[in-house]
């Protein structure tokens, strides 16, 4: 049984309690007292307050408290009245005593966590119902006061035909913890310990001012560095999902953050796996036994003369394929395998062209990485006549969601004290830029302008060049059977008449596809 008060989302949450004379024999009682706030996760419809409504809290059977190093007796019906409820205990507590609250409404539970401060960490919990709050005994009653963080999701119309099947809040590397509900009924999964909390929904009508979802977080001052929402969704029997990326998020004890989407208005997605191209010998799938990639880095030194006339083919993984023999690349160019690195600028010539600059290996702390050589202008005097990149052996059109790009130590030099002979010796001015552009194409044989998007990436500007591995989305070219790459720069890069004046090159590294 329960006994309930409401109070507005925004009051302060506040549990008073009073002192009482009854003694049980052998028991030491102390006693709480509800009355203008609230701890319990539940949500009652209110007209007057329209969609925010009103949480409740009440002492019910079953709930405990820990009071300095003991834990109370489980309450029963009997000893909970009009809001007050008597806590018996084992031994005489003293004033000043920790009193603590966590528990949910369940006579066999246990207070896991009770005797730990409200700081989160992945060994503690907050209990089915996500409700915390932490006092100094005062005799024989205290004061709770609750703490706890609250997102709402403002839910508006679904697309037609739609139905809502889940709402997740993923914390990234941050640890939460809590629970969730749906518009003041069924508690959603609960989440302790971990990155996410998972509302399940199953609701096919959803508007603008009717329906509201909340997920409690952990009961302390806390930020979590890249916060995500995805919400699922079956259409026709299919499955479509939403992500919306909150970004950097703080939240502060007793407050509630708002998350507004109207879902009959966003893009939706099918669910995927995602596959990394990572040029390691150990994560490639389809020639067991032999180390393949590595097999191409020239042993020779750090030149790659042409940068790699060879085939590789990234098999039974992200099917990702390359080869300059293709009757497209009659000339120069090439995705070379490497793992030179290099930071020192006078050996940034041609003769050290498959160094990655300023780094220790490959992206994410691995060993090889590769280097695209090619590009194209209006000069006539390039080495290419069309297009460089990757495609798909198979055929099938994907998303390259992205990879990992750094200058190499050959660019980075040439721009930095240029050559004498198409830049300057003194390098470029602070105006000068110098980008790779990506283009996607939906059939490996159209024409280099036949592309259906393109997305680009600043090696060099404002004086300063890229210099560590840095991630690019290349997930707005859509789905595509191959990507071509073209190296573009500042007037002042064309200056000398021969063409692209910066070697046409850039190290890359973890190329990402969603299967």
């Amino acid at each position: 049984m329960k006994k309930i008060l409401s109070f507005l989302v925004v009051a302060a949450l506040v549990v008073s309690c009073s002192k009482t004379d009854e003694v049980q024999p052998s028991s030491y009682i102390i006693t709480g007292h509800t009355t203008t706030a609230s701890t319990r996760v539940e949500m009652v419809d209110d007209a007057d307050f329209g969609q925010f409504g009103f949480f409740t809290f009440s002492w019910s059977e079953g709930d405990k408290v820990w009071v300095g190093s003991q834990q109370s007796d489980p309450l029963t019906e009997s000893s909970i009245y009009g809001g007050d409820a008597d806590f018996a205990l084992r031994s005489a507590p003293q004033s000043g005593d920790q009193v603590i609250y966590n528990m949910k409404a369940n006579a066999s539970a246990e207070a896991l966590t009770a005797v730990v401060s409200a700081e989160q960490d992945a060994s503690k919990s907050l209990g089915e119902n996500g409700a915390f709050g932490q006092t100094e005994l005062n005799g024989t009653w205290f004061e709770l006061e609750y703490k706890t963080n609250f997102v709402n999701f403002n839910i508006k119309a679904l697309p037609s035909g739609a139905t809502l099947k889940s709402i997740r809040l993923d914390a990234g590397n941050a640890i939460v913890a809590g629970s969730a509900t749906w518009n003041g009924s069924a508690f959603g999964a609960v989440s302790n310990g971990s990155s996410t909390i998972e509302l399940k929904v199953n609701k096919n009508t959803v508007s603008s001012s009717g329906y509201i979802t909340m997920v409690i977080l952990p009961p302390a001052d806390m930020t979590i560095p890249s916060a995500t929402i995805t919400y699922e969704l079956e259409i026709q029997g299919a499955k479509k999902y939403y992500t919306q990326t909150l970004g950097s998020k703080t939240f502060q004890t007793g407050e509630m953050a708002r998350v507004t989407v109207d879902l009959s208005k966003v893009e939706l997605y099918e669910k995927y796996e995602l596959r990394t191209l990572t040029f390691e010998d150990a994560d490639y799938v389809g020639s067991e036994g032999s180390t393949y990639w590595s097999d191409f880095i020239p042993t020779s030194g750090q030149y790659g003369n042409g940068n790699g006339r060879y085939s590789w083919y990234d098999e039974d993984n992200t099917e990702l394929f390359f080869s300059p023999d293709s009757p497209k690349y009659p000339g120069m160019g090439g995705h070379a395998i490497s793992n030179y690195t290099g930071s020192d600028l006078s050996q940034g010539d041609y003769m050290h062209d498959l160094q990655a600059y300023n780094v220790t290996g490959g992206a994410n702390g691995s060993e090889n990485f590769c280097v695209h050589f090619g590009y194209i202008d209006d000069s006539g005097m390039g080495m290419m006549n069309e297009l460089l990149g990757f495609e798909f052996a198979d055929g099938v059109a994907r998303t390259i969601e992205s990879m990992y790009v750094t200058n190499t130590t050959y660019v980075y030099n040439i721009m930095e004290n240029g050559d004498g002979w198409m830049v300057p010796v003194g390098g470029v001015s602070d105006d000068c830029w110098l980008k790779i552009v990506a283009y996607g194409y939906d059939d490996s044989d159209a024409d280099d302008d036949e592309y259906t998007k393109s997305v680009e990436f600043t090696l060099w500007e404002n004086g300063q060049g890229v210099k560590e591995w840095t991630k690019w989305d290349l997930s707005g070219l859509g789905e595509v059977v191959e990507v071509r790459f073209n190296l573009i720069g500042s007037d002042e890069l064309y200056a000398s008449g021969y063409g692209l004046g910066a070697p046409g090159y850039f190290a890359y590294d973890d190329v990402t596809v969603r299967f």
